[in-house]
C-alpha cells in the first residue's frame, strides 16, 4: 500500500480505528472551522449511559444531521443497541463544555458521537463561523483540562461536520461500532435551546 495515500477515515472523522498503526497518512490541516474533541465525554458508555432496548423513532428523517443552534430537531437512525440517552451527569458535562467554548468564540454547530468504537468513544465535534474562531478556541483549550483530564482537540480535515456521518444510518449493521459517526440524537431540544439562546444573548450585549 502506498504510504502517501490519505486515510479517508481520518480525513472524514478526524480519527481512525487503526490509530498510529494505519498504513495511510493522517494529515493534519493547518486550519479548519471544525474542531474534534477526542474522548472528552469519556464516561459516555459506562455507568453514565442509559440505554433503551425498545424504541420506535418518530423523528423527522429529513432533518440536518448536526445540531445547528436552537433549531435542532433530532437525528434518527436504526441500528443494533440504539438509540441511547445521555444521563444527567453527561448532560451537565456537555453543558459545561458548551459554555466554556462559547465564552471563547460562538458555537455554530455541535454534535456528540454516540459510537462505542474506541476511536470515536466520547468524541464531540464543534464547528464555528470561521477558521479564525476555531483557531482561537484550539489555542486556549490546548492548555486546559476537562473532567480531570487534559483536553485533546484538533482540526477536522474535512472541514464539515456532515462528512463524519455514517451514510447508511438506517441500514447500518455495525450500529454504534461503526467507523463513522452515529450522533447521539436523544438530547432534549430544550437543552440546546437553553444553551444557544444564552449564547446569542451573550454576544448581542
Amino acid at each position: 500500500m502506498n504510504s502517501t495515500v490519505e486515510c479517508q477515515f481520518y480525513h472524514k472523522i478526524g480519527s481512525c480505528r487503526h490509530g498510529n498503526k494505519c498504513i495511510r497518512l493522517h494529515s493534519q490541516p493547518e486550519n479548519s472551522p471544525v474542531l474534534v474533541f477526542e474522548s472528552i465525554l469519556n464516561q459516555l458508555h459506562t455507568n453514565q449511559l442509559d440505554s433503551q432496548t425498545n424504541y420506535n423513532s418518530n423523528s423527522n428523517r429529513n432533518t440536518n444531521n448536526g445540531i445547528k443552534g436552537p433549531n435542532y430537531s433530532g437525528y434518527s437512525f436504526k441500528a443494533p443497541t440504539e438509540p441511547i440517552r445521555l444521563s444527567p451527569d453527561i448532560l451537565n458535562m456537555l453543558r459545561e463544555l458548551f459554555i466554556e467554548i462559547a465564552i471563547i468564540a460562538p458555537i455554530k454547530e455541535i454534535m456528540v458521537a454516540g459510537n462505542t468504537s474506541p476511536h470515536l468513544l466520547g468524541f464531540v465535534y464543534i464547528s464555528f463561523d470561521n477558521e479564525q474562531d476555531a483557531a482561537k478556541v484550539l489555542e486556549v483549550v490546548s492548555n486546559r483540562w476537562f473532567d480531570n483530564r487534559p483536553i485533546f482537540a484538533h482540526y477536522l480535515p474535512a472541514k464539515n461536520i456532515g462528512a463524519t456521518l455514517c451514510r447508511d444510518n438506517y441500514r447500518c449493521r455495525r450500529g454504534l461500532d461503526c467507523n463513522y459517526v452515529h450522533p447521539v440524537k436523544d438530547i432534549p431540544l430544550s437543552f440546546w435551546n437553553e444553551l444557544f439562546s444564552a449564547q446569542l444573548k451573550s454576544y448581542l450585549h
